[in-house]
């Protein structure tokens, strides 16, 4: 593909110092960018984003790089503060589990 579409397919913009998307820049080697085209594929392979190609469609996954503001911004729960009644023909009811006493 062209380079210059990279933006308009995955956000990445390709700069002097690599591909670019927000504050995070991939460096790249000659391979992934002879000349004016850019191997898109090499790219994801690079990132350990899974794609898959048939009959001339190709259709990228999610860039698991990405996925870092998800994780530093999700809420997470300690164990011992919630739990859930599974109990077969019931429905799910947060249930609060006391603490320990000392």
């Amino acid at each position: 593909m062209r380079a210059a579409d990279l933006p308009r397919i995955n956000e990445f913009e390709v700069k002097p110092e690599g591909a670019c998307r927000a504050d995070i820049c991939i460096p790249l080697s000659k391979d992934l960018r002879p000349g004016d085209w850019f191997n898109l594929t090499g790219f994801a392979r690079k990132l350990h984003q899974a794609y898959v190609a048939d009959s001339g469609a190709w259709s990228f996954g999610e860039i698991p790089l990405m996925r870092g503001d998800f994780y530093k911004t999700a809420l997470l729960l300690p164990a011992s503060t919630l739990a859930l009644d599974l109990t077969a023909g019931t429905e799910i009811v947060p249930t609060a589990i006391p603490g320990p006493s000392y």
